[in-house]
């Protein structure tokens, strides 16, 4: 009888896998539909409120790179702070802002809220 339910069990997972079932998806969110790699750095050791968040490559897609900055932003102050507050040197989410892209990476300064 255990057989036999395990044989059904493995039937249905098989029938449910399609080729597009066994790709492997990125654990990286997708912004304005890319992905793109990011991090956020303590610009001092010591000091963890102050960091630069950086994100590659904007050439995809300025917009989905300023959305990537502020959601790696955000883990970063949660991470550390339990906060979401951000008090940004230049937001990235406000139309119109003058993004610092240099080599196809933004870069941008920002501090926890407390």
């Amino acid at each position: 009888m255990k057989q036999l339910f395990a044989m059904i069990a493995l039937a249905g997972v098989v029938a449910g896998c399609s080729e597009g079932a066994l790709k492997v998806q990125s654990k990286r969110p997708s912004f304005d539909g890319q992905i793109f790699r990011a991090s956020a750095k303590p610009i001092e050791k010591r000091n963890r409120k102050d960091f630069v968040v950086s994100v590659r490559p904007v050439s995809k897609s300025e917009t989905g790179a300023a959305l990537a900055a502020e959601y790696e932003a955000t883990r970063y102050c949660i991470k550390y702070f339990g906060t979401s507050d951000i008090n940004w040197s230049v937001d990235p989410t406000v139309d119109g802002a003058t993004l610092p892209v240099v080599d196809d990476v933004l870069q941008l300064s920002a501090s926890c809220d407390e």
